[in-house]
């Protein structure tokens, strides 16, 4: 059994433990969706890319990101990237609509969004106002958000990134 040493409290940082394992276990499987598998390395890798595409829309330590996504390696991703930058990610749940969406992603006081392509015509809706600058797809549309830059998240996996430094 694989053992990471937490008695440290600067040690329980979700991105440092993913980072430690991946030095420690780079080839073991953290991650498996249907027949798609992923290593520690990997997913660390893809979290370093990731933090780096939302550093480049200036998410920083303490800022919040909104995100509507039902399960995936592609959640994963973002919210350990995410974490990587110190930021906060805020889940919204996937069965909202109308108002009690609106309300939620307002209360998430986020300037990004990341969604779901087939989740985006909930968002779509809601009409102008939005809170966001940024809004990151998972998935091909489309359509648009009135306000919002339109981003596709599959551009993040493709930035080469190191270890963030928050």
């Amino acid at each position: 059994m694989n053992r990471v040493e937490l008695s440290n409290a600067n040690a329980r940082v979700l991105g440092t433990i993913l980072r430690r394992q991946a030095e420690s276990i780079p080839d073991a499987t953290y991650l498996m969706a249907g027949e798609r598998r992923f290593s520690f390395a990997r997913v660390n890798e893809l979290a370093n890319s990731y933090a780096a595409g939302f550093r480049s829309l200036r998410v920083q330590s303490g800022d919040t990101v909104a995100l509507f996504m039902v399960g995936s390696p592609e959640l994963v991703f973002t919210t350990f990237g995410v974490n990587k930058l110190g930021a906060i990610w805020v889940p919204t749940n996937t069965d909202y609509r109308k108002e009690w969406l609106r309300e939620a992603l307002r209360d998430s006081r986020a300037r990004v969004l990341v969604v779901d392509a087939p989740l985006l015509p909930r968002v779509a809706e809601l009409g102008p106002n939005l809170p966001f600058e940024y809004v990151v797809i998972n998935g091909k549309t489309d359509l648009d958000i009135e306000g919002a830059r339109m981003l596709d998240l599959a551009e993040f996996a493709e930035l080469k990134a190191d270890e963030p430094s928050v």
